[in-house]
């Protein structure tokens, strides 16, 4: 299984968050991402990232 992580601008939750581990800066259920995007990545974020995103469950609300 291929993992991704993200960096977003900004995230949220509406529920109890869920933390990958005790670090708690891995969320697991994001309710809203905000990313900026640049020229450079521009094609990666609107194809295989949006897809990936888009497939997580508490953002299929």
């Amino acid at each position: 299984m291929h993992r991704f992580f993200r960096y977003s601008l900004l995230n949220n939750t509406s529920e109890q968050p869920e933390f990958e581990d005790a670090q708690l800066d891995t969320l697991l259920n994001p309710r809203v991402l905000v990313e900026v995007l640049s020229e450079t990545t521009e094609s990666n974020d609107r194809g295989t990232k949006w897809r990936h995103d888009r497939s997580l469950p508490a953002l299929r609300g």
